[in-house]
């Protein structure tokens, strides 16, 4: 069994489009801002595996969080025109992070199983000035197949299911299933140029 701890601070600038301006619609503009503070990451981690499984916890703190804020267009008398920005959230956003996942193999089957689970407490400004707690756990489970079949083909079946909750700034509202099934063949660059 393998464990390793990690503390760690990582700040992060803000991506160019957060700096950039556009014009959605006639109803609604985007503005970059180029104020935004570094979002600082102080997060404690611990990875643990052994034979094919592994479980990762993960604790963070963010500071100055970018997030999206909706508000009334400045200097307009309509109400239905709003300008979406970026901003630095004035609230840290706490998240605890828990994935186990088994990876084996049997025989010419590479059966993937996982399962992903965000806790948070995370306060985010609304388009009416209130604030809105995201706190409602998120959980992903999935199940990924692959089997290797004769002449450099393989067959994959995956299958993933999401709750409703939180998850960073968002609020996912409904449940999720995915369903994704493939057939793939490797070619080598070698054998293509016979």
């Amino acid at each position: 069994m393998k464990a390793n701890p990690l503390d760690a601070q990582h700040p992060e600038n803000g991506a160019f489009t957060d700096l950039s301006e556009l014009n959605n619609d006639r109803y609604t503009y985007q503005s970059g801002n180029p104020y935004l503070k570094p979002t600082y990451n102080h997060s404690l981690m611990l990875n643990a595996g052994y034979k094919w499984a592994n479980l990762t916890a993960n604790y963070g703190r963010i500071k100055n969080v970018v997030t999206i804020s909706t508000e009334p267009f400045p200097g307009s008398d309509d109400p239905l025109i709003s300008l979406v920005r970026t901003i630095n959230s004035d609230e840290d956003l706490n998240q605890f992070t828990l994935t186990l996942s088994a990876n084996p193999t049997i025989g010419c089957w590479h059966p993937s199983w996982f399962a992903f689970s965000v806790f948070q407490n995370y306060k985010t400004p609304t388009a009416d000035g209130s604030v809105l707690t995201l706190k409602k756990p998120y959980l992903t489970l999935g199940w990924n197949n692959t089997v290797e079949l004769p002449n450099g083909f393989r067959l994959s079946a995956d299958m993933q299911w999401a709750t409703k909750g939180d998850y960073n700034n968002f609020r996912i509202t409904a449940h999720r299933f995915d369903t994704t099934i493939g057939v793939q063949r490797d070619l080598s660059l070698h054998s293509l140029r016979r």
